[in-house]
């Protein structure tokens, strides 16, 4: 059996992620451009390959769109992207999600519904980002009939090498039999997205164990906290293993061998901020201000990419909310309200000369959150099973940022289940329409349904310029 996924979109090139089970050379052709292949990486169990190809394709010019081709013993899988925009006048649109639970508890394919967002807009979708839990991989156990490849036991607590591979073979759809957690992964709206949309994903905490190094979960239900024994420790086993799958086809990371990135994007540059390698142990008995979650490296290394006059809009990724669920404030005050005042202070950041946005993953709802110098989106959760706290008062002002940032809920559904109907599991997609070609240039969100696509929220518009980087709602939604 042949996947792929593909990489981070680029202006001259792409990268492709194939997984398979066998050792045997794989080729790969384009229809422009050079393409060179890796050696098969096995990083599967004795005696039973799971193998990890990079495909690098070069010499592209940008904003065109590609056909490839993907072989292995006779076995060939295709698809196609465009490149990324080589000038910052070109419209464009992408999508955000997060948490993509193991078992398919839900009656819809989430990826049925992004292939009809993909046709509701003149502008070509060229990337989808996954901020947060692209896999609980650390609870992920496979005991496949058809290849006989079977999981020690959860990742997270056999730290076998094999056992995240098994994981990531898993989201790419290799295992195929009738059970619900395998049979989600090779859906064949998924499996075209994966092979047609380029993307940029964040494994967030469960990437490596429950909770790694954040959030409130208190040891005796399951916290599990940092083991950062050099070589064998538990985020050593599960980098190694990410890095592989996975690491080699996101943007290059900001600071080597960590999981933070940038990306630009025509008239936009994009930073995912990483929970995981920084973070200080901690759980719900802990509640110390001087712990740091992202780490003064990485939010050094994000602000020097970001705080730049070359393109004028920025949009910040974040790993959770700064107050819901094991958010960055409500842990790590002294860090975060540091990195809000420098915020404030960069004209290129703060709505003055450029502007600025942020989404984030993790929280099980979906929502727009308006701060006093920036608005926050999250997209809900793509089949997930948990429900956050997410209180409003009459006046819609969320309880927890009292005092802080100067917080509003603008719009919001909460995650949810009822009974055994995985429908009532809320989820969405985010979609921004990047208006690169009007003047002034401005950037629209509107969130849809992950059950059928259909519009759920107003229609938010940021223009260029705009002060204090405060987003506009449309008098009527539009479809």
């Amino acid at each position: 059996m042949l996947r792929a996924i593909l990489g981070a979109p680029e202006t001259g090139g792409q990268k492709i992620s194939v997984c398979s089970f066998s050792t045997a050379t794989v080729t790969a052709t384009c229809s422009g451009g050079s393409v060179a292949v890796t050696t098969p990486d096995d990083r599967g169990p004795t005696g039973k390959p799971i193998t990890s190809t990079l495909v690098t394709i070069t010499g592209l010019a940008p904003w065109q769109t590609y056909s490839y081709t993907v072989s292995q013993e006779g076995e060939s899988i295709s698809g196609t992207f465009r490149t990324a925009p080589g000038d910052q006048n070109t419209d464009f649109s992408f999508v955000i999600s997060t948490c993509d639970w193991n078992q398919n508890i839900n009656t819809f394919d989430p990826y049925s519904s992004l292939r009809k967002i993909m046709g509701k807009h003149p502008e070509p979708m060229i990337c989808q980002f996954h901020i947060d839990d692209v896999l609980y991989a650390d609870a992920v156990q496979v005991n496949d009939a058809d290849t006989g490849i079977v999981s020690t036991g959860k990742p997270q607590d056999t730290l076998e090498p094999s056992d995240y591979a098994i994981a990531w073979a898993a989201y790419f759809g290799m295992f195929q039999s009738s059970t619900p957690e395998y049979s989600k992964w090779s859906s064949e709206d998924r499996q075209w997205i994966y092979r047609n949309l380029p993307r940029c994903v964040s494994g967030g905490d469960h990437a490596v164990g429950d909770n790694h190094c954040r959030g409130d979960v208190q040891a005796s239900t399951g916290y599990i906290g940092c083991d950062r024994t050099p070589g064998t420790g538990r985020e050593a086993v599960a980098k190694a293993e990410w890095d592989t799958f996975f690491g080699r086809i996101n943007p290059d990371p900001l600071t080597a061998g960590k999981w933070h990135w940038g990306l630009e994007l025509g008239p936009l540059r994009l930073a995912l901020f990483d929970y995981s390698l920084y973070s200080q142990p901690f759980d719900s008995n802990v509640n110390d201000p001087n712990l740091v979650g992202y780490g003064a490296e990485q939010i050094t290394a994000i602000m020097n990419y970001m705080d730049v006059a070359s393109v004028p809009f920025k949009c910040f990724f974040h790993e959770s909310h700064p107050y819901m669920g094991q958010g960055w404030q409500r842990w790590h005050p002294n860090e975060a309200d540091g990195w809000k005042t420098d915020f404030d202070a960069s004209a290129n950041l703060n709505g003055t000369s450029g502007n600025s946005f942020a989404c984030a993953g993790d929280n099980h709802a979906i929502y727009a959150t308006e701060f006093d110098t920036f608005w926050m989106f999250g997209p809900g959760l793509l089949n997930s099973i948990l429900s956050v706290d997410f209180s409003m008062d009459a006046e819609g002002q969320i309880a927890a940022l009292a005092g802080t940032w100067g917080g509003k809920t603008k719009f919001k559904i909460e995650g949810y289940q009822s009974g055994t109907n995985g429908d009532h599991i809320y989820g969405g997609w985010w979609h921004f329409r990047v208006l690169a070609s009007q003047s002034p240039k401005k950037i629209e969100a509107r969130c849809y349904s992950a059950i059928d696509g259909s519009l759920l929220s107003p229609v938010y518009t940021l223009v260029e310029g705009a002060a204090n980087n405060q987003w506009t709602k449309a008098a009527r939604k539009i479809g």
